[in-house]
């Protein structure tokens, strides 16, 4: 969950649904807490996608809820959810 918030702000940041302080604060968040923060090196891009694959919001592609600020989703239409490629 702690690397999912983390990925989750940076994918934002991309999307430009949130400004780098937004990541920051949760990298910072996550790290104080002590949890991991970083995807592990022996993963591979294609282990994240199939491991994704099997979420409950996975449906023709992953879907995620996208902060804006910290603690804050973003707005997607009338839904929180971002279809992410």
């Amino acid at each position: 969950v702690a690397i999912g918030m983390v990925v989750s702000a940076e994918i934002a940041f991309l999307m430009g649904l949130c400004d780098e302080t937004c990541v920051r604060e949760h990298y910072d968040f996550v790290q104080a807490t002590g949890l991991p923060a970083f995807v592990p090196s022996s993963l591979t891009i294609d282990d994240v996608l199939y491991k994704m694959s099997f979420d409950k919001h996975h449906v023709k592609k992953p879907t995620m809820g996208l902060p804006s600020t910290m603690g804050t989703f973003a707005k997607n239409d009338d839904s929180f959810a971002f279809e992410v490629d």
